[in-house]
C-alpha cells in the first residue's frame, strides 16, 4: 500500500494564500463597519490581545520552569540591614553561618537581594571539629534565597536609635494599597463590561429601557409591514427599495469599494407613510429600526 505524503512547501503555500484571503476579507469587512462598530471591535481586538497575551506569559513561564521558583521572601527592614553586616565577614558560633549578600537591586519602595552562602568561610567554618560534632548553626549550610525588604520612611537618627537598641522593626503594610489597586483593576473590567453591553444593545435595536428604539420585526403592533401594503408614494418606495440589497448584503457593496449606508432619513409632512416605509425597509432589510 502506497501512502502519499503531503508536500510541506504546498501546505506551507496553501496556508499562506488562506491567510492573505481572510486578512482582506477581515479589512473588507471592517471598513464597512460603522465607526461606533468600529470602536467595538478595535475594543475587543485589544481585550483579547491582552487575555491571549496573559495566558500565553503564564504558559511560556511554567514550560521554562520559571513558575517553580520560590517566591522572595519578605524580611523585615531591620533583619535586611543584620544580614548586610554580617555578609562576607564569615560565620560567627552559635549564631549565624557565613553568607553573603548578592544581586542586590534598589527600588523607589523596595530592596531586592539575594542570600547565599559564602563557600570558603563556610569551609574553615568545617574544620572546626567542635563547632561540627554539636552540629552549631555556624555550620549548617545556608540555602540560596531570594529576599527583600520594604524601605521605611523614618529619620536615619530614628533607624540608628532603634539599631543600637536592637530593637526589629520594618515597613508598614502595603496589603491596602495593592487591595485598592486590584479594586481599581476589577472596576476598570466592570466599566468596560457595561459599555460594551450598551453599545451592543444600540447597536442591535435591543428593548431595553436605555436603548433609544426597537427592532421592526420585535413590534408589538401587529404583522410586519411589507412594501406591497404600501400605497400612494411609489417613487419614494422604489428609491427606498434600491437601497434594501444595500443593507442586506454589504460585503458585496464593500468589495467594490462602496460603503453601505448606516443610516436613512425620511422628509416629509406628517401623515404621508414616513413610518410606515420606514417599517417596510427595516422588516425586509433585517436591519435596526429606531422609533
Amino acid at each position: 500500500k502506497k501512502w502519499n505524503i503531503p508536500n510541506p512547501f504546498a501546505a506551507m503555500q496553501k496556508a499562506f494564500a488562506r491567510l492573505v484571503t481572510t486578512q482582506a476579507g477581515f479589512r473588507t469587512w471592517f471598513m464597512a463597519l460603522s465607526r461606533k462598530a468600529k470602536l467595538i471591535v478595535s475594543l475587543q481586538l485589544v481585550m483579547l490581545g491582552i487575555v491571549f497575551g496573559g495566558l500565553s506569559r503564564s504558559m511560556y513561564m511554567k514550560s521554562t520552569g520559571k513558575m517553580a521558583m520560590e517566591k522572595p521572601m519578605e524580611v523585615p527592614y531591620s533583619t535586611f540591614m543584620d544580614l548586610c553586616e554580617k555578609s562576607g565577614k564569615g560565620h560567627t558560633a552559635g549564631e549565624n553561618p557565613a553568607i553573603k549578600i548578592e544581586n542586590m537591586i534598589i527600588g523607589r519602595e523596595r530592596i531586592g537581594f539575594r542570600v547565599t552562602q559564602d563557600e570558603e568561610s563556610h569551609e574553615k567554618a568545617l574544620k572546626d571539629k567542635a563547632l561540627v560534632q554539636k552540629n552549631d548553626v555556624s555550620v549548617r549550610p545556608v540555602k540560596t534565597r531570594q529576599a527583600y525588604a520594604m524601605k521605611v520612611s523614618a529619620s536615619p537618627d530614628l533607624v540608628e536609635f532603634l539599631r543600637e537598641n536592637e530593637i526589629p522593626f520594618k515597613a508598614a503594610s502595603t496589603k491596602g494599597s495593592n487591595a485598592v489597586a486590584t479594586l481599581a483593576r476589577s472596576a476598570i473590567f466592570c466599566i468596560y463590561l457595561l459599555f460594551m453591553l450598551r453599545m451592543y444593545r444600540a447597536m442591535t435595536g435591543g428593548s431595553g429601557n436605555d436603548t433609544p428604539g426597537k427592532l421592526a420585526s420585535a413590534q408589538d403592533e401587529g404583522p410586519l409591514v411589507k412594501f406591497d401594503d404600501i400605497e400612494g408614494i411609489d417613487s419614494a418606495k422604489f428609491e427606498v427599495m434600491e437601497l434594501v440589497d444595500t443593507l442586506r448584503h454589504p460585503m458585496k457593496y464593500a468589495m467594490l469599494g462602496a460603503r453601505a449606508p448606516t443610516g436613512l432619513l425620511l422628509e416629509g409632512p406628517p401623515g404621508t407613510g414616513k413610518t410606515m416605509l420606514a417599517r417596510a425597509t427595516a422588516a425586509t432589510a433585517g436591519v435596526p429600526l429606531l422609533y
